[in-house]
């Protein structure tokens, strides 16, 4: 993976223009898709594509400062957080006639103000360092205005947060935001135009001038250019669309609550980023779509499901850095250029046992959380549809040997399939740089 990556850093000034004219197709496949998404969902299911329409915009606004700038933020749920306050009051104010009586479809628009302004202030301070201390000044920046939500009731609305309601105000172009559909497309309008504005940043001149920060620092500087400056004017543009992301969960969920400034909501976001990788611009997408279900399905299916994204992020973090979108960008350059025989059998006999030891670790986990949690008589637990008895100790031996025998398994199949990864690679490489040169 690391040979990959590097290949890849050196050759993106040859493939951008055809990447580039990929992705065009790309954006018009799925926009298609996703604007057929409400023919086929109840309001439920809908709900949680909401969230993550709402969750993609949030990570790439993340990746702005994380990937594409190179700095590290622990704070970034305070932009979203208080954007969404500061919609949710103008909502209630426009409901009454008041703030220009604003329509709910231009919301995000206060958001997006919201954030620039939270931005420029706490920007000011963080941008002045890199590093290690850029992160602790972030941390220490939410950690602040979390308190204060809690202290502060008029604006925060204390442990019980502020309220609102979307429907105000008649209807807008026919459209009243009441029912999820419309409110998903509300969603779906403004993540699409963030998104592609996002994607342009990335080859404006403050864009191309934060990716060469990130990669080197020391020359950014010796050619005359300001990092301090770099950095703030990147965190603002990043904030803005955090903002959006927060007034789009604002108008979605018509709550706002202190738990959107904290830093458990900052520390997700983060671990969405890395599962679906910094590196390219699509990895956050999918880092936002598996963290939300994640947090929206998997959490109604698993008690433990936050012990099972902790170890996915960490397998995630030591043996896939470029993340779940690295993977992808490699198994296709490999699918191109590769001759290697029996590389994706090989690949099929390795990910087999990983798959039954992952379903052999979580049935094992599973039943420890419920023996240790759950009181009562009530014994069984059910996971992938079978019921378990935790006082059996014929299904523990079962679980643990699942675990057990397909670890050996993989370990077994892991070294073939590692050999002819390693020249598929020797492969890529040689491919990727000639076609460079040539």
């Amino acid at each position: 993976m690391n040979v990959l990556a590097n290949v890849a850093a050196e050759s993106l000034a040859g493939l951008e223009l055809k990447r580039r004219r990929k992705l065009r197709g790309g954006w018009i496949v799925a926009t298609l898709l996703l604007l057929a998404v409400p023919w086929g969902l109840n309001s439920t299911a809908l709900a949680v594509v909401c969230q993550i329409c709402i969750a993609i915009v949030f990570a790439l606004s993340y990746n702005v400062l994380l990937g594409q700038t190179g700095v590290l933020s622990f704070g970034h749920s305070l932009y979203a957080g208080c954007a969404g306050f500061f919609t949710a009051h103008a909502m209630n104010l426009a409901a009454k006639g008041q703030f220009l009586a604003l329509p709910v479809a231009f919301m995000p628009l206060v958001g997006a103000v919201a954030g620039a302004a939270l931005g420029i202030v706490f920007g000011y301070v963080a941008s002045r360092r890199h590093g290690m201390p850029f992160a602790m000044i972030t941390l220490g920046t939410v950690e602040l205005v979390h308190a204060a939500s809690l202290m502060f009731n008029g604006f925060f609305g204390g442990e019980s947060g502020v309220t609102t309601n979307r429907v105000y105000g008649g209807t807008f172009a026919g459209l009243s935001f009441g029912p999820q559909s419309q409110v998903y497309y509300l969603i779906l309008a403004w993540g699409a135009l963030s998104a592609f504005l996002m994607y342009w940043y990335r080859f404006t001149p403050l864009g191309r001038m934060s990716f060469a920060l990130r990669d080197n620092p020391a020359r950014t500087e010796f050619i005359g250019y300001d990092s301090n400056k770099i950095r703030y004017l990147s965190m603002i543009v990043s904030c803005i669309f955090a903002g959006i992301a927060g007034s789009l969960a604002a108008i979605n969920f018509e709550i706002v609550t202190h738990e959107s400034v904290s830093v458990s909501a900052a520390s997700l976001i983060l671990v969405y980023t890395f599962i679906g990788g910094t590196t390219l611009f699509y990895g956050p997408i999918i880092g936002a779509i598996i963290g939300t279900l994640f947090t929206g399905v998997a959490s109604g299916i698993f008690a433990a499901w936050y012990l099972y994204l902790g170890v996915f992020f960490i397998a995630i973090v030591v043996w896939a850095p470029t993340g779940i979108a690295g993977l992808i960008d490699a198994a296709v350059l490999v699918w191109k250029h590769s001759t290697v025989r029996g590389l994706w059998a090989a690949l099929g006999l390795a990910f087999l046992p990983a798959v039954s030891g992952v379903a052999g670790f979580v049935l094992l986990t599973e039943m420890l959380y419920h023996r240790t949690f759950i009181v009562g008589s009530d014994t069984g637990v059910m996971v992938f549809g079978i019921t378990a008895d935790t006082n059996s100790v014929m299904h523990w031996t079962i679980a643990a040997g699942l675990v057990a025998v397909s670890g050996a398994l993989f370990l077994i199949a892991r070294r073939p399939f590692r050999a002819k990864w390693g020249l598929a690679q020797e492969q890529v490489t040689a491919a990727v740089r000639e076609g460079v040169s040539s």
